[in-house]
């Protein structure tokens, strides 16, 4: 993680993941995941102290981002055969069964979710009302889904790596904070 801020007006920061999971099959075991976010509080620049007595602070953000889900069953590349009692019962001893093999995928990796997330935040009045803003664009891809084949295949399909999803939004929330004079505290939120 690398993170660098300039007279406070200018913030930027870097991340790099490198995972590891043992749900994977060989070769598809690590993933890397970076995340990079930006900021500028255009507050503090000379031009805006013209909002100073109403306007105490104005930040505005943007971020991108991946991240992977390791999120499967144990052994899910790896085929495998159930065993148990058949329910036929010769001499007086109730036979072994096998089931047929899974099929699986070699090529399991992880799911990534990649957000875009643009916005600001702003406070009035000495810190006390706060208005913030997002707008995001998240996608998830590479998500694990069973494989579409024929039903005379004679077995389960196997997870691939093949569903997509994608989520737009945005979200405002409006706060209000103070404190009094004996200390007491107050702070009220609204968001949607």
């Amino acid at each position: 993680r690398v993170n660098y801020d300039y007279k406070g007006k200018y913030l930027l920061e870097a991340n790099v993941r490198y995972d590891g999971s043992s749900m994977f099959p060989e070769g598809k075991k690590f993933g890397l995941f970076p995340s990079f976010s930006a900021g500028w509080r255009a507050s503090e620049e000379a031009f805006m102290n013209w909002a100073k007595p109403a306007m105490s602070d104005l930040k505005i953000r943007g971020s991108w981002g991946t991240i992977g889900n390791q999120d499967v069953a144990a052994n899910t590349f790896i085929s495998t055969m159930a065993s148990g009692t058949s329910g036929w019962v010769v001499n007086g001893v109730n036979l072994l069964r096998l089931s047929a093999p899974t099929v699986t995928s070699a090529a399991l990796t992880w799911e990534k979710v990649t957000t875009l997330d643009l916005g600001f935040d702003a406070r009035f009045f000495n810190d006390k009302f706060g208005v913030t803003f997002d707008w995001y664009n998240r996608k998830t891809s590479d998500i694990l889904t069973s494989a579409n084949l024929p039903w005379t295949l004679g077995a389960a399909a196997p997870y691939e790596n093949t569903g997509a999803i994608q989520t737009k939004g945005w979200e405002l929330a409006l706060d209000y904070r103070t404190t009094f004079e004996n200390g007491l505290r107050f702070g009220v939120t609204a968001s949607l």
